[in-house]
């Protein structure tokens, strides 16, 4: 806790000294799945939000993100089904800038889950009750961030929690993998 202060600390006093500030909307295409069990395949979502970003230096920020975000996996025993899990979810992630503003991304998400459904053709089943509400994901990715405030960028998340919430034991552990593509746009910027 005194480590998140201590950073929060340094932050805040940065500001003033040649801070950027974004705010904006971004979005993208979600390919998700539950870890590397043979049980589900890879499908595709989506995610949109609001996002505030602050260049601290030339060679560093932060961004902060709001967005829901479609999740899940098909199942691999039918060829329709299909895990629907929604989530709010706030990534924060360090960016660090290179040569043309390219940028890498290092950062947690927390996802709250509003919902989690089975899908097949005429058949709807809610597993909300078997799915863990909160959870916390490893986040890395790149991109490119012009001066006009658009950013593209890739971005790869991985589960610490198992999603199940079960005990683990012998058994499999579910943890939501998601690799992202998105494109953001400026609303409005400070100096």
């Amino acid at each position: 806790m005194r480590k998140l202060i201590l950073i929060l600390v340094l932050l805040a006093s940065s500001v003033g000294a040649k801070a950027q500030i974004l705010f904006g909307a971004k979005g993208g295409l979600n390919v998700s799945t539950l870890s590397t069990s043979t049980l589900y395949k890879p499908r595709l979502g989506y995610h949109a939000g609001l996002f505030y970003s602050q260049h601290l230096e030339a060679q560093y920020g932060w961004q902060v993100e709001l967005q829901y975000s479609l999740q899940g996996a098909r199942d691999a025993a039918s060829t329709n089904g299909r895990l629907a899990y929604h989530y709010l979810a706030m990534p924060i992630v360090l960016k660090l800038f290179f040569k043309e503003a390219v940028f890498a991304e290092v950062g947690t998400q927390v996802a709250y889950l509003l919902g989690a459904q089975y899908r097949e053709p005429g058949f709807v089943d809610d597993r909300s009750s078997g799915v863990r509400r909160w959870d916390l994901l490893g986040l890395v990715g790149f991109g490119h961030e012009t001066d006009t405030g658009t950013n593209l960028g890739l971005r790869f998340g991985i589960g610490f929690l198992n999603t199940s919430g079960g005990s683990v034991g012998n058994s499999v552990v579910y943890r939501n993998l998601v690799f992202q593509a998105h494109v953001g746009f400026k609303i409005s910027e400070l100096d």
